[in-house]
């Protein structure tokens, strides 16, 4: 689970998905994701790369899922139809540009309420304040059940913070009553957020023009 956080209450976070991998005895979750569009998740680059998480024959996304563990019966299925990374992710120290999409093989009908599109960042959108941020995700940590929960996020220091598995997952920041995806999780800069050692986002806003362009060219062919 992540660090020094608490479970969430099912429904809470109704954008969050696992990115899970098929092509093995059970499915497994790798790494978070973030419902954009009814047919898109955000996620981060390094989650997809290589021949292996870069095919879509070897993935499955997981929505209104509150918990790994035990099946509730809400859960949501999709393949992956195709994965775009950003081209200037490069697998260094860094991460640089660690950001990717997943379109998924059928949208997801958000009439029925059990799941949410995020909201993205735009010029007009208050700087977030990080006493107002939340994380999410399933990642384990020293072999713990993998429970979906949220910790209150001071910019990554202290005793809350994401751990292995949580990659790819939401950075939310409240303003006027709305949660932003403000970052997904790239990386940590020293095991599972030690005291005194940030995890590392990708910021959205700087990516947000690469983002509309994939959606609406590949939206457009789609459908045309």
């Amino acid at each position: 689970m992540i660090i020094g956080g608490r479970p969430s209450r099912p429904g809470q976070w109704p954008w969050q998905v696992s990115l899970q991998i098929i092509a093995a005895i059970e499915p497994w979750h790798r790494c978070g994701g973030v419902l954009i569009h009814p047919s898109w998740v955000l996620t981060a680059a390094h989650c997809v790369e290589g021949p292996f998480y870069g095919d879509i024959r070897n993935w499955r996304v997981v929505l209104s899922e509150d918990n790994l563990e035990v099946e509730s019966g809400r859960e949501i299925y999709r393949r992956v139809a195709r994965i775009v990374s950003h081209p200037g992710y490069i697998r260094t120290s860094n991460f640089p540009n660690d950001v990717a999409l997943l379109q998924l093989d059928d949208g997801v009908d958000l009439s029925t309420g059990e799941v949410r599109v995020a909201c993205l960042p735009d010029q007009s959108t208050p700087p977030p304040d990080y006493s107002h941020c939340w994380i999410s995700g399933w990642g384990e940590t020293r072999g713990s059940a993998s429970t979906f929960s949220t910790t209150s996020c001071g910019v990554g220091y202290g005793d809350t913070g994401a751990c292995y598995g949580d990659s790819g997952g939401p950075l939310m920041c409240e303003s006027e009553g709305r949660f932003y995806i403000t970052g997904v999780m790239s990386w940590l800069i020293n095991n599972c957020s030690a005291r005194g050692f940030p995890n590392v986002f990708t910021r959205v806003t700087s990516y947000l023009d690469w983002i509309y362009e994939k959606l609406d060219f590949y939206e457009w062919w789609r459908y045309n």
